[in-house]
């Protein structure tokens, strides 16, 4: 039979239910039911579905998070290379939007004292000079016959004496060079030779070992933007 109480089954003849005591006779329980374990007790506990990381949502927070890393990649190299127009009376041309003038250059006041009109910048990693020399009044006739290609020739020449000296192109009027100056920093160096009537500009782009990634072709924007006014 079946216990109408804990609905166990047993044989009648026992008199009662040994689950809980249930009294066949009397049809009371006759002690305290015995516990029993159910079996699925032993079993794992079903994971809810809605407990799973669902692929969809994962996929979606690493591309968030890359894209973000991305953005702040991005944006800080579009700071480093951002550039505006410079303009030095002369001639314009386009810089590194941070460069600032260089105060007490040794550079400058070498060349002013010679007659030659210079300045210097700088930004983060990165040099700009320039040199205008105007020959219309020279006494010798040997500066009035000067060259870019003798200039460029002269530059590659002086620069070759110094350490890792590396020279990538060479041409009438522009030479690319890296070599290590006295301070011991690998410098990356375009020179720009550009002639006009009787004036001569030569330009000056440098910069260290830590920002030669793709110098060349900022470099060669940056000159190629020069414009004589």
């Amino acid at each position: 039979m079946r216990c109408p109480v804990c609905n166990e089954e047993f044989s009648e003849r026992y008199g009662s239910c040994p689950g809980c005591g249930y009294s066949v006779n009397s049809g009371s329980s006759q002690h305290t039911p015995v516990y029993r374990q159910p079996e699925s007790f032993l079993q794992k506990p079903a994971i809810s579905q809605s407990n799973k990381a669902n692929p969809k949502t994962v996929v979606a927070v690493v591309l968030i998070i890359i894209t973000s890393v991305l953005g702040i990649f991005i944006y800080r190299i579009g700071k480093l290379n951002a550039h505006k127009q410079f303009d030095f009376g002369d001639f314009t041309i386009e810089l590194p939007s941070k460069m600032k003038e260089v105060e007490d250059s040794k550079f400058v006041s070498l060349l002013n004292a010679h007659s030659y009109k210079a300045s210097e910048y700088e930004a983060d990693r990165v040099r700009f000079a320039y040199i205008i020399y105007d020959y219309s009044d020279a006494a010798s006739s040997s500066d009035q016959k000067i060259t870019s290609r003798s200039l460029i020739d002269s530059f590659a020449e002086a620069y070759s004496s110094y350490p890792d000296y590396y020279e990538y192109e060479k041409s009438s009027n522009v030479l690319k060079m890296r070599m290590r100056g006295d301070d011991d920093i690998l410098a990356y160096c375009h020179i720009k030779i550009v002639k006009d009537n009787d004036r001569v500009f030569i330009l000056y782009l440098v910069c260290n070992d830590s920002y030669k990634s793709g110098y060349e072709k900022r470099f060669d924007e940056y000159m190629s933007s020069f414009y004589i006014k």
